[in-house]
């Protein structure tokens, strides 16, 4: 009678222990703030169903771009040349069933404003003749600037 009791039991454990979890459509994070260098940032999709990474803009990539059940994604983000803040929105969304995704944003922030000239300083003689004492000035920005030019 013990040994029936004994393999009742193990039956019992062995069909209750098959049974299938359930794994909830989920992701881990609902918003990614990075430099303007960009980078690599990990997001866990969790899903019974099969999803898709939908991204709205060219400098985010998302791989796996597809998948199903617990899945870390790669989000490669470009650096940005920039100076003001982008935001990108990516949404995972269940492949059979539309009304079933989840929105996540990355905010990137821009390089500080910046207007630089190619050579820091240019020498022009005091004793040059009139139409010698000019220069060519070579600037790189990524804010908009203006030359006023004044007669001395």
């Amino acid at each position: 009678m013990n040994i029936k009791n004994i393999i009742i039991a193990s039956v019992f454990l062995l069909a209750v222990s098959c049974v299938k979890e359930e794994i909830p459509f989920a992701i881990d994070t609902e918003k990614i703030n990075i430099d303007c260098y960009g980078g690599v940032r990990t997001l866990k999709v969790s899903s019974d169903d099969r999803w898709v990474a939908i991204v709205d803009t060219t400098w985010v990539s998302v791989s796996p771009a597809n998948g199903m059940g617990v899945t870390d994604c790669s989000i490669y983000i470009d650096s940005s040349l920039f100076f003001r803040n982008r935001t990108a929105n990516i949404r995972i969304q269940s492949v059979d069933d539309a009304a079933e995704y989840h929105d996540f944003q990355i905010v990137q922030s821009g390089f500080r404003h910046e207007i630089v000239t190619e050579k820091p300083q240019v020498n022009i003689s005091d004793f040059a003749s009139y139409e010698d004492r000019t220069f060519d000035l070579k600037v790189m920005s990524n804010v908009r600037f203006s030359v006023d030019l004044t007669d001395t």
